[in-house]
């Protein structure tokens, strides 16, 4: 990608987030720029949503990689319909960024706010412009309510809000730059996580080789027994893991004894694994506990270098193994190998 050449002219454009705009480029007010809708009693649409990260997309593809089930009410004759190309903003979040133009028909929820471009403006150019950071810090400027959580970008705040207008066809020629540099740049980034997942196998697999067959190549193997492990370098022992380490359960924890800080004992949970894999021992907590809750609940201590695992669920299946820094208790949900010094026999 060639580095973009500057304009012959600049001028200042007298709105703040805007900055100095080529000379020819129009500075606009958005009620000159958009015309709000209101078109409602279109229920048999499909249903859109506006997302922080992506944009205007279709519920459904909200909805099938989360948890997270249909909120919208059965009756939807109150929803606004979104044509292709018109841009929506959910009142609550534009401030983060909850702005798109939108690819197809629809309906939102009655909260969000329909904008039409008028003929001046091309919609993808303007999708660009109101998705950057500079357009969020607006936003927000605009935006008031009780508390954060609350603010709301209203049609009549959004119309005082002022746009930059090229020409038509350069606000084009810009859609067509940057959905190239975006295609682009998406691929790079698919080639690369490709290449991570693969390294990351490449990883496993040097691990397992190490741990099983050690790092001889042409040392002698023999049969393990174990299906798990297959052959083992022949002056290896194989020995059952309870001659290797004691296992023990942690503990459940009242939610009453539960959030403390600055006790003595570092209090681990399963949530409190979601660490880097780089990470392998833990060294900060956000609960902890004192030795005399521990005593009084009959809670396990768990010394240093104990290595701790999810036991139930899920995230038994996960990679997430790792090992305390600190003297610890944890919760049920944990078991705790301490490994055992001097002869396993």
């Amino acid at each position: 990608m060639t580095p973009l050449q500057s304009y012959p002219d600049y001028k200042p454009s007298g709105v703040e987030w805007l900055g100095d705009v080529p000379a020819h480029w129009a500075v606009l007010p958005n009620r000159a720029v958009f015309a709000e809708t209101n078109e409602r009693n279109h229920p048999e649409e499909q249903m859109l949503s506006v997302t922080i990260t992506q944009g205007v997309i279709r519920q459904k593809t909200l909805l099938e990689d989360r948890s997270k089930k249909d909120a919208s009410r059965l009756d939807r004759s109150a929803y606004k319909l979104v044509c292709s190309g018109d841009i929506a903003y959910n009142k609550m979040r534009a401030w983060q960024g909850a702005v798109g133009v939108s690819e197809y028909k629809g309906i939102v929820s009655p909260a969000y706010v329909v904008q039409r471009p008028r003929s001046r403006a091309c919609s993808r150019y303007l999708h660009y412009l109101l998705r950057t950071p500079m357009f969020a810090k607006e936003a927000e400027r605009w935006s008031y309510g009780i508390a954060s959580d609350m603010w709301s970008l209203r049609p009549e705040h959004f119309k005082m809000i002022y746009s930059c207008v090229p020409p038509l066809a350069e606000q084009k020629a810009i859609v067509r730059y940057l959905d190239h540099v975006d295609g682009r740049i998406g691929r790079y980034i698919r080639g690369k996580e490709k290449l991570v997942a693969l390294l990351a196998e490449e990883k496993q697999a040097v691990i397992h080789q190490a741990v099983t067959r050690g790092i001889d190549a042409n040392v002698r193997l023999k049969p393990s027994g174990v299906e798990w492990l297959g052959d083992v370098p022949a002056h290896w022992e194989v020995l059952a893991l309870k001659r290797l380490g004691w296992f023990r359960s942690g503990s459940g924890f009242p939610i009453g004894e539960q959030g403390q800080q600055n006790e003595e004992l570092p209090f681990f949970k399963v949530s409190d694994m979601n660490l880097p894999d780089n990470e392998k021992v833990m060294i900060t907590w956000n609960n902890s506990i004192s030795h005399r809750t521990a005593a009084k609940l009959g809670a396990p201590v768990f010394p240093l270098g104990t290595i701790i695992f999810p036991k139930v669920g899920g995230a038994l299946l996960t990679n997430k193994r790792r090992v305390v820094g600190h003297q610890c208790c944890i919760d049920n949900n944990l078991m705790g190998c301490i490994v055992r010094h001097g002869n396993p026999k």
